[in-house]
């Protein structure tokens, strides 16, 4: 079994794209569960909306993307078949940023962001 690497990551809002260092990104899909008149005290569930969200890091060579507005995200990392690569490319919301500074180094700044996807999440293959 190989392992599957991260290849790259772009966070771009206005017309500045941060290059990434490392990311997260969490897929949910909500479950409706409910039990009915003859599902004998058993709940059943049904799949219901989608969300994505998830952080980035990134170093900085420009302030950080602001709370509150809207990026344009692309996520990959190697395909789990062993070529290619698998892309999520959507929209989202940045709803935190955190930013480190270690002066006993003097490493370069870094910024880690949360954000939210706003529509949908693209998930390809290459």
């Amino acid at each position: 079994m190989a392992y599957v690497g991260g290849s790259s990551g772009t966070l771009t809002y206005q017309s500045v794209a941060y290059p990434i260092t490392d990311w997260s990104l969490s897929l949910k899909t909500e479950l409706v569960k409910f039990a009915t008149s003859v599902s004998s005290g058993w709940k059943t569930g049904v799949p219901g909306t989608k969300d994505a969200s998830g952080s980035a890091t990134m170093r900085l060579t420009d302030p950080p993307p602001p709370r509150g507005v809207a990026a344009s995200m692309v996520l990959k990392h190697g395909d789990f078949d062993g070529t290619g690569d698998r892309t999520y490319t959507f929209s989202a919301v940045i709803t935190d940023v955190t930013i480190s500074v270690n002066v006993d180094t003097g490493e370069a700044i870094s910024a880690t962001v949360t954000f939210e996807a706003v529509g949908p999440v693209t998930e390809t293959s290459s």
